[in-house]
């Protein structure tokens, strides 16, 4: 017996960027269920961020801090699991509140598309210079998409297909607190969880200019010292030539800086290692290259991608 997915929206009280969603949630037929997020910033100020943070085993595990923005991301991902585990639910799509999908995602709920334990379907996938074989690792019949595996570390957590197993395993990895990154809170190749994409996407993902964590990182990032030499092109080619060195020699992790050999093989070297062999191979999709091409979304969104 096939089980339709239910849709769960996760979205902070007072976010603009609801009423968009459930409008065109409503518009294409999906009935959902809205999960109050967790707000870090608001926590923290309360000084109540502990509750749901555990500073020293993630410091231990990522080798910084999460700001009080991820805490509330990741956190309110593991109050959605959860909500799963306690109303036995066996099959969930689970959306932020900043996500537009495709009128063709009531076709894919409509067909009761059932995944594996120990795997996450993301319906896009962010540039983060992450690799999806070109493989096909799953076809339908009666469906105009295909799921292909990451074959790294890969950043699709707007938006993603889970099952009751899956939340269940992350949940004890993770125990009752975060403890590791916002976007994935576990090691694909420790616990064993794989992480796929539909080809094409079947959403599309627009903050319209609010705060998101990916934004936050990236002022933070332009604000470094790395970020303002790389804007001379000596500097630029130079700078990544030792940056590359300074990962793949495992430098950061001999210093101790990174003490999750996991955590640090698969955010720092991995892709580097694989991105390297693509360029030759050419075996797998790279984000980056395709997050802006609307061939791979789905008819009715493609001509939204900009």
């Amino acid at each position: 017996m096939t089980i339709r997915p239910i849709v769960f929206i996760i979205s902070l009280k007072g976010s603009s960027r609801l009423e968009r969603i459930t409008n065109r949630l409503r518009d294409i037929n999906i009935e959902y269920k809205i999960i109050r997020g967790i707000d870090g910033n608001k926590k923290n100020k309360k000084k109540k961020l502990h509750f749901f943070y555990d500073k020293d085993k993630t410091i231990k595990n990522l080798g910084r801090e999460l700001y009080p923005a991820e805490v509330g991301g990741c956190a309110s991902h593991l109050k959605t699991y959860k909500y799963i585990l306690k109303n036995n639910i066996k099959n969930a799509i689970i959306m932020e509140d900043d996500v537009y999908p495709s009128a063709y995602m009531y076709d894919w709920i409509k067909a009761c598309i059932e995944i594996e334990d120990n795997l996450i379907l993301g319906f896009y996938a962010y540039p983060t210079n992450s690799l999806i074989e070109k493989k096909i690792y799953k076809s339908f019949s009666n469906l105009d998409v295909t799921i292909n595996l990451a074959t790294t570390q890969v950043c699709n957590c707007s938006c993603y297909q889970i099952n009751f197993e899956t939340c269940k395993n992350i949940l004890k990895f993770n125990g009752k607190k975060v403890n590791n990154i916002a976007d994935w809170p576990f090691s694909r190749i420790k616990h064993k969880i794989k992480i796929a994409v539909t080809i094409p996407f079947m959403v599309i993902i627009d903050d319209r200019n609010t705060v998101s964590i990916s934004n936050l990182r990236e002022k933070i990032f332009k604000s470094s010292l790395y970020y303002k030499l790389s804007k001379f092109i000596f500097f630029k080619y130079f700078l990544k030539a030792i940056k590359y060195l300074y990962y793949i020699l495992f430098i950061p992790f001999l210093t101790r800086k990174y003490k999750n050999i996991f955590f640090y093989y698969e955010t720092f070297v991995e892709k580097k290692i694989k991105n390297f062999f693509n360029f030759f191979s050419k075996k797998y999709y790279n984000t980056n290259e395709i997050y802006y091409d609307p061939k791979f979304y789905i008819g009715d969104i493609s001509k939204l991608i900009k």
